[in-house]
C-alpha cells in the first residue's frame, strides 16, 4: 500500500509540538506559510522586547497571476498573536516582484524596513502609518541600521551607495566621501560609524560622518589567505567587540570544495581577532555546521545566532564562547531570516523551508523551560485512534490519561476539540471535514503532546 504524503506544513508542526518533551525550549508555530487563499513568505525580521515586526511577501494563490503585496506581520505580545500591516507599496501581479530584505525594530514604536529598487519604509507610530522615504537610488538596499529613531545608515548598490540620517529617514544625505563599496552597517550615533566592505576582509569605521574614514586590515588569525572569508558582522551597541561569521575553504579534491564556518571576535574593534568558542551541541569543536544568515545583540553581553541548519547559537559573554541549541531534531532543512527575543526569554524565529521550491515559511516561537518542566509533559501512549483511516467517525480512547483532545489541520488550525470522559472513549464526527491528514493532539495542565496521525478518506 502506498504511503499518504504528509505536506511539509504538517510536518513542521508535528516536529515543534512534540521536541518539547526533550529539549530545553518548546516550539511552536505561530504563523502559518498559508492563511486562506493567501501564502506568507517572511524575508525578515526584527524584535525589540514583546514588539517584534517580520517582513512578508504574500501571494495570491488563487490565479495563476494573483494580487500579490508586501506587508509587515506585527505583535506586541512577544509572538502569541500576529496582526498584518500595510505599509503602502505597490501591488503586483508576478510572483518574481521586489520583496523588503531587511528590517529593523527600532523600538515599541519606530520600524524601518528597506528592499528592492530602493524601497525604504518607515513608521513612527507602530505601524499605525507608513510612509515611503527617497533613498535616492533605484538599487537594492540590503542593509540599514539605526541607532536611535532618528540617527541611522544605510548602503545600497551603485555608486555613492551610503545613506546617512539624523531625522529618522525623512531625508537621507549622501556623503562628500564613501570610499570603497560597503555592505553591512552600524550606527553608533554623534557620526560614528562602522560598515564591512563587500566582497572583502576589510571594515571601516568613522567618526565624522564618513567625512573621513578609518580603514581596519579586517580579520586577522584564520583569514589570512584567499580561502577564508568574512561573511557579515555584528557589531555590539557602545562597546569596541565585533562579532562576525566566516568560512574557510578546501580543496580535498579537484574542483571540489568543502567549506568549515566560523564565528570570529574582536574585542579591539578589529585589531586583533580570535575565534569564538563553540560549545553545546555543535558536532565540530570551534566550528559551525550551517551557514549562519542572522545574527542579533539582544543587549548586554548577550546575542543570537542562527541560519540554516537546526540550532540556536546564543552568547552572554559578548561571543567569546557560544552555546548550540538545537531547535528539534526533526525539523526539515530550513533557512532562518531572522531571530528575536522577548523580555520574558522566549524566542522569535522566521524561517523559510530550504528544500521546498516556491515560496512559503513560518514564523515560531520558542518558550525556553527547565528540563524537569518539560521532562513533565503528559503521557500520550495509551490513548488508541480507530479506526484509522476514517470517513466519518473517529474513536479517541485512553486508559489513563485525562484531558482535552485536538484534531489540527496541516496548518495547525484546530478543526475539533474533545474533552476525554470517564470511560474512556471520545468520538469525534470527521465526515465535513476535507480529507487529508490530521494531527491529534493531547492538552492537559496547559502542556501539549502529539498522539499520532489520522488519515480521513473518502467513502
Amino acid at each position: 500500500m502506498k504511503r499518504p504524503v504528509i505536506p511539509i506544513a504538517f510536518v513542521v508542526l508535528l516536529a515543534v509540538l512534540s521536541a518539547g518533551a526533550s529539549a530545553q525550549t518548546h516550539w511552536k508555530l505561530v504563523h502559518s506559510d498559508r492563511i486562506g487563499r493567501y501564502r506568507y513568505c517572511p524575508t525578515a525580521l526584527s524584535c525589540s522586547g514583546n514588539n517584534c515586526t517580520v517582513a512578508a511577501m504574500v501571494i495570491d494563490t488563487t490565479f495563476f497571476i494573483g494580487d500579490n503585496r508586501l506587508l509587515c506581520l506585527r505583535t506586541t505580545d512577544g509572538g502569541l498573536t500576529w496582526g498584518e500591516q500595510d505599509p503602502g507599496l505597490p501591488r503586483e501581479t508576478s510572483q518574481t516582484q521586489g520583496k523588503l530584505l531587511a528590517v529593523q525594530q527600532i523600538d515599541s514604536l519606530n520600524v524601518v524596513a528597506v528592499g528592492d529598487s530602493g524601497v525604504i519604509v518607515r513608521t513612527f507610530d507602530g505601524g499605525a502609518s507608513w510612509e515611503k522615504q527617497d533613498a535616492h537610488t533605484p538599487y537594492v538596499i540590503r542593509h540599514v541600521h539605526f541607532s536611535d529613531p532618528l540617527s541611522g545608515m544605510l548602503t545600497t548598490g551603485g555608486p555613492q551607495h551610503i545613506r546617512i540620517t539624523s531625522d529618522g529617514g525623512r531625508t537621507w544625505q549622501i556623503p562628500t566621501s564613501t570610499g570603497p563599496l560597503l555592505a553591512d552597517c552600524h550606527s553608533f550615533g554623534a557620526g560614528r560609524f562602522l560598515a564591512q566592505e563587500q566582497g572583502s576582509n576589510r571594515i571601516f569605521t568613522t567618526k565624522d560622518s564618513w567625512a573621513t574614514t578609518d580603514s581596519i586590515t579586517g580579520v586577522a588569525g584564520p583569514c589570512t589567505d584567499s580561502l577564508c572569508t568574512l561573511l557579515g558582522p555584528l557589531f555590539y551597541e557602545g562597546a569596541d567587540t565585533i562579532i562576525a561569521t566566516g568560512s574557510r575553504w578546501t580543496v580535498p579534491k579537484k574542483n571540489d570544495l568543502n567549506s568549515t564556518n566560523f564565528i570570529f571576535i574582536s574585542t579591539d574593534r578589529g585589531a586583533t581577532w580570535d575565534t569564538a568558542r563553540i560549545v553545546g551541541d555543535s558536532p565540530v569543536a570551534d566550528s559551525l555546521p550551517a551557514f549562519i544568515t542572522d545574527m542579533t545583540s539582544i543587549g548586554g553581553a548577550t546575542a543570537l545566532a542562527v541560519g540554516t541548519g537546526r540550532q540556536i547559537l546564543r552568547t552572554t559573554d559578548h561571543g567569546k564562547s557560544w552555546r548550540s541549541e538545537p531547535m528539534a531534531t526533526e525539523l526539515p532543512a530550513f533557512q532562518a531570516v531572522g531571530i528575536g527575543q522577548t523580555t520574558d526569554g522566549s524566542f522569535i524565529a522566521a524561517y523559510l523551508p530550504a528544500t521546498i521550491v516556491g515560496y512559503q515559511g513560518f514564523i515560531l516561537r520558542g518558550e525556553p523551560q527547565p528540563r524537569s518542566v518539560a521532562a513533565q509533559k503528559p503521557a500520550a501512549s495509551d490513548i488508541q485512534l480507530y479506526p484509522n483511516p476514517t470517513a466519518d467517525k473517529l474513536t479517541v480512547t485512553s486508559g489513563t490519561s485525562r484531558g482535552t483532545v485536538l484534531l489540527v489541520d496541516v496548518m495547525g488550525r484546530q478543526r475539533l476539540r474533545g474533552t476525554i470522559p470517564s470511560d474512556g472513549a471520545l468520538q469525534f464526527e470527521v465526515s465535513a471535514l476535507p480529507r487529508g491528514i490530521y494531527g491529534i493532539m493531547l492538552e492537559r495542565d496547559g502542556d501539549m503532546a502529539f498522539v499520532g496521525k489520522v488519515a480521513l478518506v473518502t467513502k
